[in-house]
């Protein structure tokens, strides 16, 4: 059968058995186990839970019914419809794609793909291996960087904390080879670093050291904030190669909150035409980017409402950065606001920790040093640290000696025991 193309939400790519939620009177029920599937459990064949594609006409009706299924693993969503204001699945979802249910059969393969946009009910083997070939998000082909130094930092209870370097000049390349060298779990190209780049060489010039810079990475994810010089048909370029991530500058202010949605609808604009053409495109992952956390204590509907703005566009985290700010307790307060909203939403976010200072309640007592600085942003829930290429090693180590739960404890207590002169 041939590829579908329709809507994709979320990220990521997932291979599974389909599971056709049918409507009997307008009223849906959840799919049954097949018979293939419950012979094998029966007999111990199978010695992991099923995972399983739910095929449904609406969209919420799938999302509402995965989490009542308790004999298979739901990987993907395919619905026919879906409303605009769609919540974003933790697993890969393509929507809009009509008359889906009444050519997918149960118990056959379904591959579903966020990220082009595209559904395969019962591929051909060939043709899915060399699909899954062309989009298995390692680029480029080498992984070299396979030793302890290189896996994510773990702290004391077991809580994976991402380590990304904050690449300031990426025209020599020395930086990421430091960084990458270092073990970082990613790279982050701010939006200073690409409008250097574009003022020196041009935007030829910028679209092959972009490239050279996903050769240097080695496979690692790349963070890359958006800057108007970077066109929707170049990042659609660099995402066929690279697992890439595209941070949008945005803001509270309304007139800003369509920015993400705007790139959305050109990336669609720019993959289709690559893909009408024949030429090798792929759609990235969007994220919120803000360059200075507001002061929100009396506005927290502004709050949610960013956080619902961001995720309705399709983001998969939020970054914000803290460079040059000071550590205060408003800094930290309004930032635990903004990472709770985020975590209801179900958005990882993403803190720089690089020129900082303290001035904690008027007093200077805490060292001024990158360990207060992480034991700070990570009590108030942040997973994922940007920091200079520099200093990617001594960061990790300091994450590996941090118990998570006693940082979350001690920053309560922190801003609960102190009061402001």
């Amino acid at each position: 059968m041939p590829r579908i193309r329709g809507k994709g939400l979320g990220t990521g790519m997932a291979l599974a058995t389909a599971a056709v939620i049918r409507e009997t009177n307008g009223i849906a029920f959840p799919p049954s186990m097949p018979d293939r599937i419950a012979v094998q459990l029966a007999s111990q064949r199978m010695s992991e839970t099923p995972e399983i594609v739910l095929v449904a006409r609406e969209y919420s009706t799938a999302l509402a019914i995965a989490g009542a299924i308790s004999w298979a693993r739901v990987v993907g969503i395919a619905a026919e419809a879906a409303i605009d204001s769609a919540p974003v699945p933790a697993f890969p979802a393509v929507v809009d794609l009509p008359n889906l249910v009444s050519v997918v059969n149960d118990d056959e393969l379904i591959l579903v793909d966020a990220i082009n946009n595209f559904v395969f009910p019962d591929p051909d083997p060939m043709y899915l291996a060399q699909y899954t070939a062309e989009h298995d998000r390692i680029a480029p082909r080498r992984r070299i960087y396979l030793d302890e130094g290189h896996a994510p930092a773990r702290t004391v209870d077991g809580h994976v904390i991402q380590v990304y370097a904050w690449i300031a000049d990426f025209d020599t390349l020395e930086e990421t080879h430091d960084a990458v060298e270092q073990g970082a779990d990613g790279i982050f190209v701010p939006i200073d670093a690409i409008a250097a780049v574009s003022t020196r060489h041009g935007e030829m010039g910028t679209r092959n050291r972009l490239h050279a810079l996903l050769n240097e990475s080695a496979g690692k994810p790349l963070l890359l904030a958006k800057h108007p010089k970077l066109s929707p048909d170049l990042l659609v370029e660099l995402a066929v190669d690279a697992d890439l991530t595209v941070a949008v500058k945005d803001s509270f202010d309304k007139s800003d909150q369509q920015a993400l949605r705007r790139l959305t609808l050109e990336l669609d604009v720019a993959e289709n035409f690559s893909f009408d053409s024949n030429t090798r495109a792929s759609i990235p992952r969007l994220a919120g980017l803000l360059m200075a956390v507001p002061a929100i204590s009396e506005d927290l509907e502004s709050v949610e409402k960013w956080v619902e703005s961001i995720s309705a566009a399709g983001a998969t985290r939020a970054v914000f950065s803290l460079d040059a700010e000071t550590l205060s307790e408003g800094l930290l307060v309004e930032m635990e606001k903004l990472v709770a909203a985020c975590g209801r939403n179900l958005i990882p976010v993403y803190v720089s920790v690089r020129n900082f200072s303290f001035n904690l309640f008027g007093q200077n007592s805490l060292e001024n040093s990158l360990e207060t600085a992480i034991r700070l942003v990570l009590g108030a829930g942040i997973v994922g640290l940007l920091v200079d290429f520099n200093r990617v090693a001594e960061t990790k180590a300091v994450v590996s000696e941090i118990n998570l739960q006693e940082c979350r404890e001690s920053y309560w207590s922190l801003l609960g025991e102190m009061q402001p002169e």
